[in-house]
């Protein structure tokens, strides 16, 4: 092969490459090894369908995370209400308690939310990735 930058692609009638092409620059003397990561059109499909369970567990699991720091915000707004109304210092001090323990559930709700939301996310695009390959094929 002359020396010079190439742009290699592979081509096969059954499989699918993760990447459209690898760029090679050829030098003199030098030898160069070219690694595609293939698979199945069926491998490219299991691995869509496995992040497409992903995705929707994780909008699940988001949501509940949020419902829960929601539930845990108003369950905190309500105790403080108590704990402003309380005649009793025993009642007030609880009342206090329960507070700061829900809005430390409600902190971490909103937290752990946000942490499962970008890996959905995440699932959303591998899944959109792995669908364009195969679409891609079957052009």
């Amino acid at each position: 092969m002359p020396i010079g930058e190439y742009i290699v692609e592979l081509a096969h009638p059954e499989l699918i490459a993760l990447q459209e092409d690898i760029d090679v620059d050829v030098f003199e003397n030098s030898k160069k090894s070219i690694q595609f990561n293939v698979g199945t059109e069926q491998w490219f499909i299991n691995k869509q369908s496995f992040w497409a369970k992903n995705k929707w567990s994780g909008l699940i699991a988001t949501g509940a995370l949020a419902g829960t720091g929601l539930l845990c915000n108003m369950m905190s707004n309500n105790y403080y209400d108590d704990y402003k109304g309380a005649e009793d210092t025993s009642d007030a001090l609880d009342y206090k308690e329960k507070t700061k323990d829900f809005e430390s559930y409600r902190d971490i709700s909103y937290y752990a939310s946000g942490s499962v939301c970008i890996y959905t996310l995440w699932s959303w695009y591998k899944e959109a990735f792995y669908k364009g390959r195969i679409e891609n094929r079957r052009k």
